[in-house]
């Protein structure tokens, strides 16, 4: 049986007196785009900062490609996260820095001097995200998805074997928020890498993921496929996934709540 990229066991984690993670147990597969869902304050980010080690469980342990990350040491962290892309909620692009050099920055980072590589490097990651003719520009000069496109365009540069997001489409109109959804299914799945989103838009979540987790009060509630999340009727899930605020939302609204199946319905189908 083949080792899974992630293999997390029993992860806990606290903030003072807040347990946030309660014995999280899940294998992310090589290739797979595994989305982590849940209300705030569920743990889905906190997972991901355990993910690339930037932060350490109390409790439990990730493990990458078979060997053990959680405290290990800093040397081994900086050696894994070089097979890791990150892509932070708002882009974190450096105000100072054109597209190119945002984009290069994880390569100079690395140590790498060979300009002609850095070159090639960050006119593949421009062209996989369509901004071919963008790199002279200046992040002020970007529109929102844009921003998004660029800091993909940064996550992916290093060639990574898996790319983690954190809300990549948060704050974008929904052709915009479409647009990134396509990129992320299709950079996975055309290069073959491991990711990971997590995100409250539904819609985008239902039409990429391979699979998905439901966390609630730092458990994991549900896993399974977009569509038998769709079919499945426990109403805490059915609430999260219509965005409804109660069992009585149907009953209160009900043209709303055939709107709302309709918009998710059209969105099953993977581009």
């Amino acid at each position: 049986m083949e080792t899974p990229f992630f293999h997390i066991e029993n992860l806990h984690q606290r903030f003072g007196d807040q347990h946030v993670l309660k014995g999280v147990s899940f294998d992310v597969h090589r290739g797979e785009l595994l989305a982590l869902i849940g209300g705030s304050g569920a743990g889905k980010s906190v997972i991901l900062k355990h993910l690339d080690g930037l932060m350490e469980p109390i409790e439990g342990f990730v493990a990458v490609n078979g060997k053990i990350i959680s405290h290990a040491p800093e040397k081994e962290k900086v050696a894994l996260r070089k097979k890791i892309g990150f892509m932070f909620q708002h882009g974190a692009l450096f105000d100072s820095m054109t597209v190119e050099e945002n984009i290069e920055f994880p390569l100079r980072e690395a140590g790498i001097k060979d300009e002609k590589l850095i070159d090639e490097r960050v006119k593949q990651a421009l062209n996989a995200v369509g901004l071919n003719e963008q790199g002279h520009k200046m992040p002020s000069e970007l529109s929102g998805g844009m921003i998004k496109r660029v800091a993909v365009a940064r996550a992916i540069v290093m060639m990574p074997e898996c790319l983690l997001y954190d809300e990549p489409t948060a704050g974008l109109d929904p052709i915009v928020t479409d647009s990134i959804s396509y990129l992320i299914r299709q950079i996975c799945k055309t290069q073959n890498i491991t990711t990971i989103i997590v995100s409250h838009d539904m819609p985008s979540v239902i039409r990429i993921a391979d699979r998905i987790i439901y966390l609630k009060n730092g458990k994991i509630y549900w896993s399974g496929t977009p569509q038998e999340l769709q079919e499945n009727p426990d109403p805490i899930l059915q609430n999260f996934l219509y965005g409804r605020s109660g069992e009585n939302w149907r009953a209160l609204n009900p043209q709303a709540h055939q709107l709302s199946e309709t918009i998710l319905g059209t969105s099953i189908t993977n581009h």
